[in-house]
């Protein structure tokens, strides 16, 4: 301490908590990416839901054109249902399919033009996970 006559002891100390900060931010901001992967996940899975523009090759079916999501397929076959997220770390989040053709569909291969279902729901969802982590 000073010993000048003038010292003012202060009025407010600031203590710093960096490890629990740094906790209970970390924890806001994995149950927004929690929140930002689910609403992903379901935008991917309604996708293919809506209708399509493609050929019918039945008398419900109309196939996806390229560039549009895939259909929603009768029965076991298809993407939807297999759409899911998980956490893979505490701050980061994983979207796919167990569907080994997921990728084939999101890219397209030399012989059919993809049908992105992925980056189609990210996109679609961008400005609501933006506000997720501006709010």
């Amino acid at each position: 301490m000073p010993s000048d006559s003038t010292y003012v002891p202060p009025k407010a100390v600031v203590e710093w908590h960096g490890d629990e900060v740094e906790g209970i931010v970390a924890a806001m901001v994995a149950t927004r990416l929690d929140a930002a992967a689910i609403m992903v996940d379901e935008e991917a899975q309604d996708s293919m839901q809506r209708p399509k523009s493609g050929r019918t090759t039945g008398a419900f079916t109309t196939r996806s054109a390229p560039g549009e999501p895939p259909a929603a397929q009768a029965g076991s076959r298809g993407l939807q249902g297999t759409v899911a997220w998980r956490a893979t770390r505490q701050l980061e989040r994983e979207i796919g399919t167990s569907e080994d053709y997921g990728l084939y569909l999101e890219v397209g291969t030399r012989n059919m033009a993809a049908r992105p279902w992925l980056e189609v729901a990210l996109l679609a969802m961008a400005d609501k996970i933006k506000r997720l982590f501006t709010k």
